[in-house]
C-alpha cells in the first residue's frame, strides 16, 4: 500500500462517518420538521447537510451522490424561498430521500 491509497483510505473512512452523523442530523430535523413546519433552523440543517453532502461526494468521484444532493439542494431551496409548501408528504419523500442518500453512500464505499 503506497501513501495515496493510504489518504485515501482515511478520506473514505472520515466521508463514511461525516455522511453517517449528516444523514442523522438531517432525519432529526425532518422529524422536527414533521412536528413544527415553519422551524427554519431545522430547514437550514438539511440544507447544510446536503451541501456538505454534495461536495464531499464531488470531490471524492462519487458522481452519482452529487447529483442526488444537487437535486436535493433545488427541492429544499425552494422550501427555503416559500415556492414549495413543507407538508407531510414532502417531509415523507424527504425522509425518503435520506434513505437513499444512505444506500448511496454506502454503494460508493463497496
Amino acid at each position: 500500500m503506497d501513501l495515496e491509497d493510504f489518504d485515501r483510505e482515511a478520506l473514505l473512512l472520515i466521508f463514511s462517518e461525516e455522511a453517517e452523523e449528516g444523514l442523522v442530523r438531517m432525519e432529526q430535523a425532518l422529524v422536527a420538521l414533521e412536528e413544527q413546519p415553519d422551524d427554519s433552523e431545522a430547514l437550514q440543517t438539511v440544507f447544510r447537510v446536503a451541501h456538505t453532502l454534495k461536495g464531499s461526494a464531488a470531490c471524492l468521484g462519487f458522481a452519482d451522490l452529487a447529483e442526488m444532493t444537487h437535486g436535493l439542494e433545488g427541492v429544499l431551496d425552494r422550501l427555503r424561498s416559500g415556492q414549495v409548501a413543507l407538508s407531510r408528504e414532502v417531509v415523507d419523500a424527504l425522509l425518503e430521500s435520506v434513505d437513499v442518500l444512505r444506500e448511496m453512500v454506502a454503494e460508493a464505499l463497496r
